[in-house]
């Protein structure tokens, strides 16, 4: 290897160095899938979506913003309004 590990990418260290063959986490994956049929659902509709749909589409980007940050005063600001949404 020509490259210093303390120079590279995090992933690039798993990858290379480590061998993994990648950084994702299986729950990534399931969540891609998710978002990528509903991106397909709302392509093949002409945009002309169902109330529900949009619902499954707010549902799934706030489960991922919550669960994806690592400020603990706007996680917990997201689970409080995600239980408590606005009229």
């Amino acid at each position: 290897m020509d490259e210093d590990p303390n120079q590279m990418a995090l992933s690039q260290v798993a990858t290379e160095v480590m061998g993994l063959e990648g950084t994702r986490s299986e729950d990534f994956a399931k969540t891609y899938e998710e978002a990528k049929q509903l991106l397909y659902a709302a392509k093949n509709t002409n945009g002309e979506l169902l109330v529900t749909d949009y619902q499954k589409a707010q549902d799934l980007l706030n489960g991922l913003e919550i669960k994806d940050t690592n400020d603990p005063i706007y996680k917990a600001y997201l689970e409080i309004k995600t239980e408590y949404p606005s009229p």
